[in-house]
């Protein structure tokens, strides 16, 4: 599958990638960590980003 080049707003910028991927991926895997121990359960968390699934429907029916 190919990217729409058009569809992207973010510029090719290290420093924001670095920051999406810790804000979206790391750390809610570390908070669940912490909060695991602390309540003593498994740190398994499910994460889904809102809008992502239209998207890829979007794509797929105009391809």
């Amino acid at each position: 599958m190919q990217s729409y080049l058009n569809l992207i707003t973010i510029n090719d910028n290290k420093n924001l990638i670095k920051e999406l991927l810790l804000e979206l991926v790391l750390q809610p895997r570390i908070n669940a960590l912490k909060w695991s121990k602390i309540t003593h359960q498994t740190p398994n968390i499910k994460i889904g980003y809102p809008g992502l699934l239209t998207v890829n429907k979007k794509l797929l029916k105009s391809s």
